[in-house]
């Protein structure tokens, strides 16, 4: 529905430009991979690694249970169906494997050493990023890697920052307020 598209055409959502152009950067080390993108709302993220995830043989999985969020009034409501819009939109619907519920549940999926990047985008609190991140570090290769939005930015979700520091220290990078730690 393109009432909900944003200047550039690309899903509404709260990922910038840069954020965007460095998930890209980050996803393209990874050919034939393995990318899970957990908190997909309608589909902005996605909609700056897609292209290349389909030129690099990377599978996409979207894990999401579309129950709610952050959404103002005026925002798109959380619905699986206008993500899926959006994916036939960029041509992915057909490669993207939607998962439709809870991301713990969902890592029951995934064997562990099986995915090169997690993008966690979800709840924002500090229980629920703490029990994401046990849950899903295992599924993460040697060598791949997991990145954090809204990384303390903005500031009521500063909780995303005292869980990843918590348990995995430091990020290795933070552009914005995405937040990349590496499993070395």
């Amino acid at each position: 529905m393109s009432e909900w598209l944003d200047s550039e055409n690309r899903p509404y959502g709260l990922v910038t430009n840069g954020e965007g152009q460095f998930y890209k950067r980050v996803v393209e080390k990874y050919h034939e991979g393995v990318l899970v993108e957990i908190g997909c709302y309608i589909g902005k993220s996605l909609s700056y690694v897609l292209p290349i995830c389909r030129k690099l043989g990377i599978q996409v999985y979207a894990i999401d249970h579309w129950n709610g969020g952050f959404a103002k009034p005026e925002d798109p409501p959380f619905n699986v169906e206008i993500f899926k819009r959006n994916l036939k939109r960029m041509n992915a619907l057909e490669s993207t494997k939607i998962i439709h519920c809870d991301s713990v549940k969902a890592a029951e999926q995934f064997e562990d050493w099986s995915v090169d990047v997690i993008m966690l985008d979800s709840s924002h609190t500090f229980e629920n990023t703490l029990r994401e991140i046990d849950t899903w570090w295992p599924k993460l290769k040697k060598n791949g890697c997991m990145l954090f939005h809204d990384y303390g930015v903005p500031a009521e979700w500063t909780k995303v920052k005292e869980a990843v520091n918590q348990l995995l220290g430091e990020p290795d990078e933070v552009i914005e307020s995405f937040a990349l730690v590496n499993k070395n």
